[in-house]
């Protein structure tokens, strides 16, 4: 349980650092697809599955605005969580959206699995 949340905190770093420091994404989205690949590391999910909940979700719903700490914060929560997990049925299934159309995507350096590569060797 523990290796989990550290791994999801570690998806959520990875998903922020495409992003910038100072951006109007809500962080809510990046928290629940973090958390969702949470969930796939727990049910030993392949790392293709885990990049997949990544594209799948941040291309459905990564237009959500942050409007400050407001208590629309909890609806954006559990909507980024539903579609997390939408999106991790979906990767279960092979089913990824089109990663050269996702902007998220082209923001990114270096695909998850040459940074998972990286952080193993240091």
């Amino acid at each position: 349980m523990h290796r989990a949340t550290i791994f999801a905190n570690l998806i959520s770093i990875y998903i922020k650092r495409g992003i910038g420091k100072l951006s109007a994404y809500c962080g809510a989205v990046n928290a629940g697809c973090a958390a969702v690949c949470g969930i796939a590391y727990l049910d030993q999910a392949p790392l293709a599955v885990m990049e997949d909940i990544i594209t799948n979700t941040l291309a459905t719903i990564s237009g959500m605005l942050c409007d400050g700490a407001k208590p629309s914060c909890a609806a954006k929560i559990a909507m980024s969580v539903e579609t997390g997990l939408l999106a991790y049925e979906m990767a279960k299934t092979s089913a990824a959206l089109w990663r050269e159309r996702v902007l998220w995507v082209k923001m990114q350096t270096r695909p998850l699995r040459q940074w998972a590569e990286s952080e193993k060797t240091a």
